[in-house]
C-alpha cells in the first residue's frame, strides 16, 4: 500500500509572527556577548601597526579592533585604471604641468 507523503502547509518551519505571552521579550538595543566571553583588548595605533606589520594581506583598525580587508575585485582594478587614463589625458590636453 503507497502512502500519500504529507503536506506541510507553507508557514512550516517559520516562526510564528506572534509572540506567546510568556515568551521574553527581544530588546532592540545591539546583542552583547555573554558574561563568561572574556572582553576583546582594544588595539590603540601603535599597537595595531605593530599587529598588522608581519600579517599578510591589508587590515584595517575599527574601534579598536583589527579587521581583514577583503583583496580588490578586477573590476574595481579595470575602472580604477581607467579613471587614472582619463585623468591623464585630461591633463595633457589642458596643458597643465602636473602628472596624474
Amino acid at each position: 500500500m503507497a502512502f500519500a507523503p504529507e503536506r506541510q502547509s507553507p508557514t512550516a518551519g517559520r516562526m510564528s509572527p506572534r509572540r506567546s505571552p510568556d515568551s521574553p521579550r527581544r530588546s532592540s538595543c545591539a546583542k552583547l556577548p555573554p558574561m563568561s566571553v572574556p572582553a576583546l583588548k582594544r588595539l590603540d595605533i601603535s599597537a595595531f601597526l605593530a599587529f598588522a606589520e608581519g600579517r599578510e594581506g591589508k587590515w584595517e583598525l575599527f574601534d579598536g579592533v583589527p579587521v581583514a580587508m577583503p583583496p580588490e575585485r578586477i573590476l574595481h582594478i579595470s575602472v580604477k585604471g581607467r579613471a587614472y587614463i582619463a585623468l591623464d589625458q585630461a591633463i595633457r590636453v589642458a596643458g597643465l604641468s602636473c602628472s596624474a
